[in-house]
C-alpha cells in the first residue's frame, strides 16, 4: 500500500527495460557477443575523449584568476543543458520515428467533447474506433461490432496494460466509469 501512496519506485520503472535487456541476452544469436563487444568499446572511448575534453577545459578554466571557478561552474551548467537537451532530441527522434516507419501500427481513438460553451451544440457524436494498419503504412477503419470496442462517453484518456491472461485497454471517461477492454488474438 506504500508504493500506491508514494508512486512508483525506480526500479518499477526500470523494470520493463530491465526484462527488454534480459531477454535479448538469453536469445541466441550469431555474433551478439562481437557486436556487444565492438559497440562497448566504441562507447567506452568515445565518453573517455569526451571526459579528457571537458577535464582539461575545466582544469584550464580554474586556473584563471579571479573568476575560474565561476567559468568553471557556468561550463558545466552549459555542459548539463547541453547534454540533457541531446538526450531529449534523440528520445523525441526515436518516438516519431518509431510512429512513423511503423508499417504494422494499430491506432485506437475514442473521444466525445460534453464541456462546450453554453451557445455550441455537445460533440459526442464519436463511439470509438479501431484503425488496424495494413502492413503498409496505413489504417483500415475496423467497425465497432467486429472490434468489441465501444465507447461512447467523454472518453478523456485511454491506457494499455498487461494481465495475466493477456493485454487489456482502458478508456477514462470523464465524470464516469471506467470501462475495460480485453484485447483478444484472433
Amino acid at each position: 500500500m506504500q508504493n500506491a501512496e508514494h508512486g512508483a519506485s525506480f526500479i518499477h520503472l526500470l523494470w520493463p527495460k530491465w526484462q527488454s535487456m534480459r531477454s535479448r541476452a538469453l536469445k541466441k544469436q550469431t555474433g551478439a557477443a562481437g557486436r556487444f563487444g565492438a559497440l562497448a568499446i566504441i562507447g567506452v572511448a568515445f565518453w573517455g575523449f569526451i571526459f579528457a575534453i571537458l577535464y582539461r577545459l575545466l582544469v584550464y578554466f580554474r586556473g584563471i584568476p579571479e573568476i575560474g571557478p565561476l567559468l568553471a561552474g557556468k561550463l558545466l551548467g552549459l555542459i548539463l543543458i547541453s547534454f540533457f537537451g541531446m538526450l531529449l532530441l534523440s528520445n523525441v527522434i526515436a518516438s516519431l520515428s518509431t510512429f512513423f516507419l511503423a508499417k504494422d501500427l494499430d491506432l485506437l481513438v475514442a473521444g466525445n467533447l460534453y464541456d462546450a460553451e453554453p451557445n455550441t451544440p455537445r460533440a459526442d457524436a464519436g463511439n470509438g474506433l479501431w484503425l488496424k494498419g495494413d502492413g503498409r503504412g496505413g489504417l483500415i477503419p475496423v467497425p465497432a461490432r467486429e472490434s468489441g470496442f465501444l465507447a461512447p462517453g467523454n472518453a478523456a484518456g485511454l491506457a494499455l496494460i498487461n494481465r495475466k491472461n493477456g493485454k487489456a485497454v482502458i478508456v477514462a471517461n470523464t465524470g464516469d466509469s471506467l470501462q475495460v477492454f480485453a484485447i483478444r488474438k484472433p
